[in-house]
Formats: structure tokens, C-alpha cells, sequence
């Protein structure tokens, strides 16, 4: 189901910058990871014994749309959520492929 254009103004007037991902049959809303939330993935991406876990916590950490109970029926129903939309957390903090000139 898509967002009415007043969440996401209200989303993006609550949280700053915001991304609308359409995943499956929903939207689901992700805020800019803190510093902090970007470094707790790094440590745990790195942790050999973690790292399965890394987008999924940063997923949750940022997702703001659905929220509460609705955040954990929506992993329990698609437990690859984390994978699918993870990635998205990961660009709006800057992490994307540079264009490095020589």
C-alpha cells in the first residue's frame, strides 16, 4: 500500500531526510542513520560471528514506517527485509561507490 504524500511529509518533518523504498506490496520508510547507528553497523559488519545480522540492525534501527510491533510481523513474514532494504540506510549515509579520478 503506498503512503498518502501527508505521512511522508510528516515522516520527513519528524525525522529530516527520509527514503520511501517500495518493498514487495508496501512502502516502508527509512530515516539518515546517525553516526552512531552507522558506526554499530560497521562493528558488527565486521564481527565474523555478527555480521548475518548487520543490515538487518540498521534496518531497524532507521525504519520509521512501519514501526513497532509492525516492524517485527514485517521481518517475521520477509526475514531477507534487512538485505533488501538495508542498503538504502547505507547510501543515504554517504556509502556509495566513488568516481575516483587519477
Amino acid at each position: 500500500m503506498a503512503l498518502p504524500q501527508e505521512t511522508v511529509d510528516e515522516l520527513t518533518k519528524k525525522h529530516g531526510e527520509i527514503s520511501v523504498i517500495r518493498y514487495l506490496d508496501r512502502d516502508v520508510v527509512l530515516r539518515k542513520p546517525t553516526a552512531a547507528e552507522y558506526k554499530r553497523f560497521r562493528a558488527i559488519s565486521f564481527n565474523e560471528k555478527k555480521r548475518d545480522v548487520a543490515l538487518e540492525t540498521i534496518t531497524r534501527d532507521t525504519m520509521v514506517h512501519p514501526s513497532g510491533a509492525e516492524v517485527d510481523a514485517l521481518f517475521e513474514r520477509y526475514p531477507a527485509v534487512g538485505e533488501a532494504v538495508g542498503p538504502e540506510a547505507l547510501r543515504m549515509v554517504g556509502l556509495v561507490e566513488a568516481d575516483i579520478k587519477k
